[in-house]
């Protein structure tokens, strides 16, 4: 036995059913419906959180001075990258590469 299609509505416009939804969104049926499980609406649907997303190519200042990416700024400072990435996450940019 088949459900009856469940109609979609967002900002973007309304469709008649899941399926149509998603192709219009250029997405899978499951996404479709997991943001309506989750949010109740469908305006997350293509957008990357920042906190999901690595940072590695995000430009950096470090003491006032500018670095194109977390990496060139732990080659420049001596350290690993993965330094740079704590120091970023304890808001200790100021130390990282100074030594102990």
């Amino acid at each position: 036995m088949r459900s009856e299609p469940v109609p979609c509505a967002s900002a973007a416009g309304s469709w008649p059913s899941i399926k149509a939804c998603a192709g219009a969104y250029g997405v899978r049926r499951n996404t479709i419906s997991y943001h309506l499980e989750r949010y109740g609406h469908l305006e997350f649907i293509g957008q990357r959180f920042r906190e999901n997303r690595p940072t590695w190519g995000d430009d950096i200042w470090i003491r006032g001075k500018h670095y194109p990416s977390q990496t060139a700024a732990a080659k420049a400072l001596g350290v690993s990258p993965a330094a740079i990435s704590k120091a970023k996450r304890l808001g200790r940019l100021h130390t990282v590469g100074l030594g102990r």
